[in-house]
């Protein structure tokens, strides 16, 4: 019967380091940004801790592809910064999937930009409730994010 405790407590330890090893990394927010050597480029992509965005240059402004993991709106005030993009300037913001890692602040960047949010129609409802999908875990870690995420929110 000790033994038994003891493994379950070594097993149950092993998986809270796991557990803050991994979403430390994953709460990473480093913002990274290569301006393009093209002048004529009119897509500017931004790393967003683990998401990218993206700006899309057009003769009236900018469209915002995605808004990144939720957390901090400082955050991606520092991406449009970095970007040198005003928010003032995007016109729509696209969301491509309904996943935490790609909409987790458009409410904020709606908000912010006063543009409207174009996404899939299944997506519409969800918006508005301010819903967002936890991705489809595809191995330990995938699901670890995932338990983490719900006890989070």
């Amino acid at each position: 019967m000790k033994k038994i405790l003891v493994a379950v407590g070594v097993i149950v330890g092993i998986i809270i380091v796991f557990g803050v090893v991994l979403m430390k990394a994953f709460s990473n927010t480093e913002i990274t940004f290569e301006p393009s050597t093209n002048e004529n480029s009119v897509v500017q992509p931004v790393r967003f801790g683990h998401a990218n965005v993206f700006f899309i240059r057009t003769e009236d402004g900018h469209i915002l592809v995605d808004a990144g993991m939720p957390g901090d709106p400082e955050k991606l005030d520092e991406v449009f910064a970095t970007a040198g993009v005003e928010p003032s300037s995007i016109q729509l913001i696209v969301v491509t999937h309904g996943h935490l890692d790609h909409m987790g602040m458009i409410a904020y960047a709606e908000e912010t930009t006063g543009a409207k949010v174009l996404c899939h129609q299944s997506l519409s409802g969800k918006l508005a409730a301010g819903e967002i999908e936890a991705p489809v875990a595809q191995n330990l870690s995938g699901h670890f994010i995932n338990l983490m995420s719900s006890l989070q929110g």
